[in-house]
Order: structure tokens, then C-alpha cells, then sequence
């Protein structure tokens, strides 16, 4: 994602965080949810998390890239007994 804002000035910007967890009704394992790593402009950056965001408060330029490193395991999605037609079934 590459930030190009009109002049150089000081913002948040709020990077919303993969949660797979959609339902209680099914258990995913492993767990593969949030952001590995932010980078911007190539370097690491730390980020506050907040109401399932990272947040990122620096001064940006035109030109700032942002670099998301997203956790894509493959995941076992076992489903709910209380579901008569999902009972032993399991989504990979």
C-alpha cells in the first residue's frame, strides 16, 4: 500500500487486523488471525493494536510504503455437533 498524501503531515492510520474467528460454532486451528509484521518503507515499525486494529502514528510523505506480512496457515475448521448436517465434518 503505497500513502501519498498532498504535503507531509502527521496522521494515524488504522490497519484493520484479519480476525478468522467468524462463529462460535467452529473451532480453527492453528490459530491465524492479526498481521505478522508491518514494514514501512522496509523498516519494521511497532504498532499499537486497538479494537482490532494496528495503528501506526508517524509522519507520512508521499511515496511511504507499507508492507502487511498477513498469517496464511492452512487451517483445520472442525465443525459443531449442534448442527445436525455439519456432525464429524471438517474443512481444511
Amino acid at each position: 500500500m503505497i500513502v501519498e498524501p498532498a504535503f507531509l503531515t502527521s496522521f494515524l492510520l488504522w490497519v484493520r487486523m484479519p480476525n478468522r474467528n467468524v462463529s462460535s460454532l467452529y473451532q480453527s486451528l492453528p490459530n491465524a488471525n492479526g498481521i505478522t509484521s508491518i514494514a514501512v518503507n522496509g523498516s519494521t515499525v511497532k504498532s499499537k493494536i486497538e479494537k482490532g486494529y494496528a495503528v501506526i502514528t508517524r509522519d507520512w510523505k508521499a511515496g511511504d510504503r507499507i508492507d502487511l506480512v498477513l498469517p496464511m496457515k492452512i487451517q483445520r475448521i472442525q465443525a459443531s455437533d449442534k448442527i445436525a448436517a455439519d456432525q464429524g465434518r471438517v474443512a481444511l
